[in-house]
């Protein structure tokens, strides 16, 4: 394959400018730096060519000098860009390793945590310990901390089938008012939690998702939004109708997130710096999982935020 293409523009049957436009239009060639060598000096035809995608114009009469640097530029442009797509490749080779290998632990892992969760359970029903003794606590933090675990490790396989497209996803109309009242009663404790509202239609709100999926989107920001959110504010759900979607937005008074921090808050184990403590903490995968299972559902989702005024996270999902 050539480094680069030194292309006259006037030529009989396609022009140098079409022959371009169709180099260009090829993922095998697109990234091939075009030299166009013309003897027009219009402003439109130069338009024209960089349109089409050439990286450089030569004009007639050619000086030698001029064509051996703008053709050494544009081959070490090439090898550079040859570079950094090897490096992006052999970095994709790793990543796709390295969650293979998260994936095969994480799977034989989920047997024998679950193993440990039936025999806490089954500890806790047949010991007789008063629930105020040390030991009827310890084994209740054993089984809360092992039920985290095992969520932990359900999210890893999630957010994995999520990004390779093998989770299955079963659309129903559905009314997400109730939902959002579920997520809702079955996460907040008024003697602990900052006070929830909704702000919800009078009517039902029916979309065509997956409930269950929608649910734990739900679940997952209300979590995140009482994590930073002080008892003494409060959080707001919103709804908003937008042509063929409803959004739906989670509305904290928490401490903020900063601009810097903001593109990777949905990304996998992404830190952030917090401003409770000044410390960084990993956003874990909750709003992986988030994101992810939106846009399986053609919808988005985002995030707006202020250090010091809260955060808005809002999705997107179709009616």
């Amino acid at each position: 394959p050539p480094d680069a293409i030194l292309l006259d523009v006037l030529m009989p049957g396609l022009d140098g400018i079409e022959v371009c436009r169709q180099i260009k239009s090829q993922e095998s060639t697109a990234h091939l730096p075009v030299l166009l060598i013309t003897g027009l000096t219009e402003r439109e035809d130069r338009l024209r060519g960089i349109e089409a995608g050439a990286s450089d114009y030569l004009t007639k009469p050619l000086d030698r000098q001029e064509v051996l640097l703008r053709v050494r530029n544009a081959v070490k442009t090439k090898l550079l860009r040859d570079d950094i797509q090897k490096g992006y490749d052999k970095l994709k080779e790793l990543e796709e390793l390295r969650d293979g290998l998260v994936h095969m632990i994480v799977h034989d892992m989920r047997v024998p945590m679950t193993v440990v969760d039936g025999s806490l359970q089954f500890l806790l029903k047949r010991t007789s310990f008063p629930s105020d003794t040390p030991e009827h606590r310890m084994l209740s933090n054993a089984l809360r901390s092992t039920r985290s675990m095992i969520d932990i490790i359900n999210s890893l396989l999630d957010v994995s089938k999520l990004q390779s497209g093998t989770l299955p996803i079963h659309r129903t109309d559905f009314d997400v008012v109730s939902t959002v009242y579920e997520a809702v009663d079955a996460l907040h404790r008024p003697e602990r939690d900052a006070p929830i509202e909704v702000e919800a239609p009078d009517g039902p709100v029916l979309i065509n998702c997956d409930p269950s999926i929608i649910s734990r989107v739900i679940h997952n920001l209300l979590v995140n939004a009482l994590r930073y959110t002080p008892q003494t504010k409060k959080i707001r759900i919103t709804f908003e109708e937008c042509d063929e979607m409803i959004k739906l937005s989670v509305i904290d008074e928490g401490p903020g997130i900063p601009p810097e921090h903001q593109k990777r808050i949905f990304e996998k184990f992404g830190q952030i710096m917090t401003r409770r403590n000044d410390k960084m903490r990993s956003t874990g995968l909750g709003l992986t999982f988030c994101k992810l299972a939106i846009e399986a559902h053609a919808g988005e989702v985002g995030v707006i935020s202020e250090v010091g005024s809260g955060s808005t996270f809002w999705f997107t999902v179709p009616r």
